[in-house]
């Protein structure tokens, strides 16, 4: 066990050690291929495919980092646990640190209530003094063992189109007769007044995400609020070198003046609409509004089934949800190793996008074989 363990919780260390004599702790670069594809396979079935074939991009650990990922713990000659470290580099105002994005934090059924998590944990924080996650309610129970503190302060904003193809909502429908006919008529209802809130509004223009385009995005000041820098080596790992980089694209006004960078993704047979950033040059409420509003109108034409946007801004949280009217609270946790640096991840304000995290990377994108709902910005 790697001996970095002991900067944390002497508590649930000892708890630990006690358990893992025989658990090696190896990078992804150090497993057997068929053993780390084989738990892809069995604990993220829908992404395995792309995992297998992507992980070493999805990590960054092609790029000049010290930070090796993912984490795994082997037992018995498996892949029992896996953990994901995305680096990224935070700034607020002039200060600019590398924190990692904790994620993918996974144990097989079996190996649960073993320690493995903690083990998986314990590697993960001890590969970097910063660390940052948007982690789920199983996750969120684990780390604060570790100390780590959160806040409900950033949020999810969607419209759904067509709710009858949300998955979450499928489900809870699927045992209810007659709920399904209902949701889809709750749906063309939505669909007829988002129409005639849109009808006047001019068409976005659609073009594929180009060198020229990136460059707009790239961070011209440094806000105080705690953000992910959008460097352009940043930028060109997040979007131009996407494996699917071809499907993301600008959506744009006619005066250019406000701009997001979009991505289709599958839900399932769920059509969702993702808007990584936006940009507004400069922020208005009104060229926010009129983006949204020609992102609507864009998104009925193109049969698009969930708009989605992610904010951690106050102001715009506001503002978007006159257009994306659900709202969501996600869990933002937070760990550093000295009081310095967690105020650093923990002040007054911050900024989070789609485009900052593992939000939208989670998510696969549709099928490219042409069908009645694709579409083309060229």
């Amino acid at each position: 066990m790697n001996a970095t363990l002991t900067r944390n919780s002497l508590s649930v260390l000892t708890r630990i050690k006690k358990q893992t004599a025989d658990a090696i702790v190896l990078s992804g670069d150090e497993v057997p291929a068929p053993a780390l594809n084989d738990f892809y396979e069995q604990v993220f079935p829908a992404r395995a495919n792309f995992l297998k074939r992507h992980w070493r991009w999805l990590y960054r650990t092609t790029g000049e980092t010290t930070v090796k990922s993912p984490i795994v713990v082997m037992k018995d000659g498996r892949v029992a646990g896996h953990v994901g470290l995305i680096p990224l580099p935070l700034r607020r105002g002039h200060d600019q640190r590398t924190a990692v994005w904790v994620c993918d934090i996974a144990v097989l059924p079996e190996y649960r209530g073993k320690t493995v998590g903690g083990i998986l944990l314990a590697e993960a924080m001890a590969a970097c003094p910063l660390r940052i996650g948007f982690p789920n309610d199983l996750s969120w129970k684990l780390i604060t063992k570790f100390g780590w503190k959160g806040d409900l302060d950033t949020f999810g904003l969607s419209l759904l189109l067509r709710p009858e193809r949300h998955p979450k909502l499928r489900d809870s429908y699927s045992s209810k007769p007659g709920m399904k006919s209902l949701a889809a008529l709750a749906g063309l209802a939505t669909r007829v007044i988002w129409r005639a809130r849109t009808l006047a509004i001019k068409n976005l223009s659609c073009t594929p995400v180009s060198d020229a385009q990136l460059a707009a995005f790239e961070e011209s000041q440094s806000p105080a609020a705690l953000h992910v820098a959008r460097s352009r080596e940043f930028l060109n790992w997040r979007i131009a070198a996407h494996p699917d980089n071809k499907a993301h694209f600008v959506l744009a006004t006619t005066d250019g003046k406000a701009s997001a960078i979009a991505r289709i993704v599958a839900d399932g047979d769920c059509r969702r609409l993702h808007l990584l950033t936006l940009k507004l040059n400069p922020f208005e409420p009104h060229r926010l509004s009129k983006l949204l509003a020609g992102i609507v109108r864009w998104a009925l034409a193109r049969q698009i089934d969930v708009i989605t946007a992610v904010t951690s801004d106050p102001a715009m949280a506001r503002l978007t949800r006159w257009w994306l009217p659900m709202v969501a609270p996600l869990r933002y946790a937070y760990h550093a190793d000295d009081p310095a640096g967690e105020t650093f991840l923990n002040g007054a304000e911050r900024t989070w996008e789609y485009l900052d995290g593992d939000f939208d990377l989670t998510y696969l994108s549709p099928e490219t074989e042409p069908n009645p709902r694709s579409f083309s910005c060229a």
